[in-house]
């Protein structure tokens, strides 16, 4: 999750200096720039493609998985409900599910890396990536699988760690346990 910002004459006076809450994908900003540039966002290329792949029985490519967020930046709504992170997350606005075990998953303060971060190396606590390759072998980290998870701050979302991230947009509390959100 991270910032965005626009930015000139094209931003209507009564939206300068706005926050739009919404969920926007990174693939939306190619659709985005498309429809204020008036131009088509199809991939023609890929459409010509198609016809021969279709001709010979292939599977087909994808069209552009982007909403053009535009006009609903400016009406202040959501063009966009659900974005699937990875194979293991999900965001269903305002909630984010995870499954499975999520490396570095801790929290820094303002200032990242700072004095406790060497602190914590030194200590064993972390944070180090997990895997490390060397001419096509695997080398692990710590004595014990344990010891490499703990140094890369590994959480173990198990079957579901549940959280909104409308309210809790740093993930600390996880809702997975209240009976509130049982599926």
């Amino acid at each position: 999750r991270l910032s965005a910002f626009l930015s000139g004459g094209f931003v209507p006076p009564g939206k300068r200096g706005s926050a739009f809450p919404g969920l926007i994908s990174i693939a939306d900003w190619y659709g985005t720039l498309c429809e204020l540039a008036g131009v088509s966002m199809e991939d023609h290329a890929a459409s010509e493609a198609n016809a021969w792949l279709q001709h010979h029985g292939l599977p087909l490519l994808p069209p552009v998985d982007s909403i053009p967020q535009w006009g609903f930046i400016l009406n202040g709504t959501m063009g966009r409900s659900s974005l699937h992170l990875s194979e293991q997350a999900l965001l269903r606005w305002p909630y984010k599910l995870v499954t499975g075990k999520q490396a570095f998953s801790g929290w820094q303060g303002e200032l990242f890396p700072n004095c406790t971060t060497i602190e914590a190396l030194r200590a064993g606590r972390g944070p180090v990536t997990m895997e490390f390759d060397l001419f096509d072998s695997s080398l692990e980290l710590g004595d014990t699988r344990k010891m490499g998870e703990q140094m890369s701050w590994v959480q173990d979302c198990g079957s579901g760690c549940l959280f909104n991230i409308e309210v809790d947009p740093t993930e600390h509390e996880d809702l997975s346990r209240d009976p509130a959100h049982a599926a």
